[in-house]
């Protein structure tokens, strides 16, 4: 049943973004404790498991334990993936890979599947004009390419 003004209730905080000051709360226990942000590996091949706890338009939210909900976005890349994401809803168990971490926003973004490499975070980038970096290009406009 839900509370009524004045109940008195005990929560458990289960995501924050940092930008916007919003709290999700819950009133059941999770069975771990949340994992800090730092803690969180955004190489693409890291396995999480986790429960899927909204879908939406905008995405799949899913709680992999940590201080912010990661956001699966519909994939696009494998007639497969689709169909699995598809076929989520809240409540489910689900192993997911970081592939994109946003400290101003707290935003992460997550996989169905491990990426084919491992992903180099920016801050780990040496900038020196000299260090090669293979990578694949991702898109092609007027501003140049992306990869």
């Amino acid at each position: 049943a839900l509370p009524t003004v004045g109940d008195s209730l005990v929560v458990y905080v289960l995501s924050k973004s940092r930008g916007s000051g919003k709290v999700v709360l819950t009133d059941m226990r999770s069975s771990r404790p949340q994992q800090r942000w730092a803690a969180i590996v955004s190489d693409g091949q890291t396995p999480y498991e986790g429960t899927v706890i909204s879908v939406s338009w905008y995405g799949i939210f899913i709680d992999i334990g940590c201080e912010c909900l990661a956001r699966l976005l519909t994939p696009k890349y494998s007639p497969d993936a689709t169909k699995r994401a598809d076929a989520l809803k809240a409540g489910d168990p689900v192993t997911v890979y970081v592939i994109e971490k946003r400290l101003e926003t707290s935003k992460m973004t997550v996989s169905l599947d491990p990426t084919s490499s491992l992903l180099t975070r920016v801050e780990d980038l040496v900038v020196d004009g000299t260090t090669p970096y293979s990578g694949c290009v991702k898109n092609v406009n007027d501003i140049g390419a992306w990869v």
